[in-house]
């Protein structure tokens, strides 16, 4: 089978990125021919990352102007997109033409009208969380039910301890973690709403010694919310603790 992967380039630190990583040279072990539509991750000309065809994005940020021809020039048998699908057009699936697996997050409850829809037109809508399968039939879809991956020889348990001795994390705090993109306005993650709950929590449990790490560019460098000045307002300057910046921009 031929497979055009549509995300997040597989080279991409984001959730979407790391899934295309993982899978894709695994598609080839199975025996099939692979290619990946980056419409984030790559513009200007088609590259091959090892034997697999990575092809660009153009104009719309999602893909939707030249997805029909990167169909087309692969010869694909089917499109697997991983992504929000409430960002796709009506005519999504008319336009690659070819049989559609969107597997896709469900962030809503109820799920959005646009989510409902986008997954009906799908030939497999598959969800990767049990909230999201609960949520999708509650609202007459019946969706395929596929969790993330992850590489258990990178990512795996050690002491906290030792963990939070070399994060520089305080050893006897009750940690709270953020992990979510700073950029847009509105704030599309709810950082003000995040912090303003953490701040209630730690006027009501001192006691835990509460911390939040926030896994992401705090800065305002992208149209994101100041968090630093959130949190001087809230009166948990104290309280946070950040990623590094210059790590965490390379991914």
């Amino acid at each position: 089978m031929r497979i055009l992967w549509s995300s997040n380039a597989m080279w991409a630190k984001t959730g979407y990125g790391v899934q295309a990583k993982y899978l894709l040279p695994r598609f080839q072990k199975m025996g099939h021919e692979v290619a990946q539509f980056a419409w984030y991750g790559l513009r200007g000309a088609r590259i091959m990352a090892g034997d697999i065809p990575i092809y660009p994005g153009a104009r719309d940020p999602w893909g939707h102007d030249i997805i029909t021809a990167h169909v087309k020039d692969f010869r694909a048998d089917v499109v697997v997109s991983l992504q929000d699908i409430w960002v796709l057009p009506e005519d999504y699936r008319e336009r690659i033409n070819v049989p559609w697996i969107c597997w896709f997050p469900v962030d809503h409850d109820p799920p959005p009208s646009q989510v409902v829809a986008r997954a009906k037109d799908a030939d497999y809508p598959v969800v990767y969380s049990l909230f999201g399968l609960r949520a999708m039939r509650e609202v007459g879809v019946e969706c395929e039910y596929i969790p993330h991956g992850v590489d258990c020889e990178q990512y795996h348990p050690i002491p906290r301890a030792e963990a939070r001795e070399k994060l520089g994390f305080p050893a006897d705090a009750f940690l709270a973690g953020m992990v979510a993109a700073n950029k847009g306005a509105p704030s599309r993650k709810a950082f003000p709403e995040q912090l303003q709950a953490f701040a209630r929590f730690c006027q009501e449990r001192p006691d835990l010694n509460p911390y939040l790490y926030l896994h992401t560019d705090y800065t305002t460098h992208d149209e994101g919310v100041d968090i630093r000045a959130i949190a001087r307002s809230l009166g948990i300057e104290d309280r946070l603790l950040y990623v590094d910046l210059y790590r965490y921009t390379l991914g």
